[in-house]
């Protein structure tokens, strides 16, 4: 039986290097183990918050490449995952800046400073997979639960010739 590392690895080269940048986000989780480990409660909580945000996208990241078997297929799903990964920096920066009236407590504010600092590297490791890998005009995109392709041409085709259909209203 295979494990399942050989079975990444008879994959195509995005898969392989997005297995790579997932072993590599472990690699730097477990790394920050020591900061975790500090007397600096900051550092500390803030340390706990990068460890998260990694492993979380390591695990995304493996997910993706055992989901999806082309190469096409999963540069669609990592620039979607790439617009998720953008709306979570957002969100922990947001967080982080917290004014001192806000109901956060610090250990959160710390918590998500660290899931920002970490994360702003991860979107640009996924953003430099996506363009060394993907289709300057993408003919699909994924749909809403991930497992089918929707063809962008026959939509447009379709919205274009019947304007006031309810399918073209409902988009």
């Amino acid at each position: 039986m295979m494990k399942k590392r050989e079975i990444w690895f008879q994959r195509s080269r995005l898969h392989r290097r997005l297995f790579e940048e997932a072993e590599a986000l472990l690699t730097w989780a477990n790394r920050l183990d020591r900061k975790r480990r500090s007397g600096a409660v900051a550092a500390r909580w803030k340390a706990r918050g990068s460890q998260a945000a990694l492993r979380a996208a390591a695990r995304e990241f493996k997910a993706l490449g055992m989901q999806h078997a082309t190469s096409y297929v999963l540069s669609i799903a990592l620039k979607e995952y790439l617009l998720c990964l953008q709306i979570s920096l957002e969100d922990a920066q947001e967080e982080a800046r917290g004014s001192r009236y806000s109901r956060r407590t610090p250990v959160e504010r710390w918590k998500a400073s660290g899931e920002a600092r970490v994360l702003t590297r991860i979107c640009a490791r996924v953003c430099n997979l996506v363009d060394c890998h993907a289709l300057s005009h993408p003919l699909h995109v994924l749909s809403a639960d991930g497992t089918m392709l929707l063809d962008l041409q026959e939509d447009a085709a379709r919205s274009v010739a019947d304007p006031l259909s309810p399918a073209a209203i409902h988009r």
